[in-house]
């Protein structure tokens, strides 16, 4: 999930806060999602680059995680029935 649908929207992201793709953020917060890290840590991490958008962007990215696993858990239903 996080290679398919993530990281393509992380790039999207990345353009539209840095102004361009910037490999180094995307690595960085894939890095603290697997590591299951606490979006205030998260945050407090991403002020360094993003400043006072730091917690907008992880407020959309909680929403795209929950997105899509909401779409994985009903592919897999619709895929058992």
């Amino acid at each position: 999930m996080l290679e398919r649908n993530i990281r393509p929207w992380l790039e999207e992201m990345s353009n539209e806060y840095m102004g361009g793709v910037e490999e180094k953020f995307i690595a960085l917060v894939e890095k603290k999602l697997l590591s299951k890290s606490h979006p205030d840590k998260i945050i407090k991490i991403l002020k360094q680059l993003l400043d006072d958008d730091s917690e907008e962007f992880v407020i959309k990215l909680w929403k795209k995680l929950v997105l899509e696993y909401l779409k994985l858990q009903n592919d897999l239903l619709w895929s058992a029935n």
